[in-house]
């Protein structure tokens, strides 16, 4: 499909950071997602065998070359099971990639998060905080380390 327009893959950029709010993360028959997210899935990808949920699961799919991770995923979520969050983030140190994973205990599922509020600080500014560092701010702090485990957290911005 390459006409010779399109430019080279030297000069296409790479992905520096990846931010998951609330996602369906693992697709497997038996992944922790909720009965509603199967159901979407069955619908979505009609009929589909167990590899090909695999290969649409980005859990199944990591390797030490990807890119950090902030993962957002509230504790009362009713829509993605929680635990999924948490999957992500064993299955991500396990592959060595940077992680942080933030679990507030009052959010559910949907991005309301964002806020200037002061119970919302937290989530806002470790959200910033790895945007900036993974987009080259020089206000942010560093990523965590390869293969770091456990809830991790940016400090605030000023």
């Amino acid at each position: 499909l390459d006409d010779g327009s399109c430019p080279s893959a030297a000069s296409v950029p790479r992905v520096r950071g990846i931010v998951s709010f609330f996602a369906p993360l693992d697709l497997r028959e038996d992944a922790p997602i909720g009965d509603y997210c199967h159901r979407i899935v069955d619908n979505f990808v009609a009929g589909a065998s167990s590899a090909h949920r695999r290969e649409g699961s980005p859990i199944a799919l990591l390797d030490a070359n990807d890119p950090p991770f902030l993962i957002v995923h509230g504790a009362r979520d009713e829509v993605v099971d929680p635990a999924m969050g948490r999957a992500m983030q064993r299955a991500l140190a396990n592959a060595r990639v940077p992680v942080t994973l933030l679990q507030p205990a009052n959010l559910g599922h949907g991005i309301d998060f964002l806020s200037a509020a002061p119970e919302r600080r937290q989530e806002t500014c470790t959200t910033l905080a790895f945007l900036g560092a993974q987009l080259g701010s020089a206000e942010a702090k560093p990523s965590p380390q390869r293969g770091d485990e456990g809830t991790e957290s940016f400090d605030s911005l000023p």
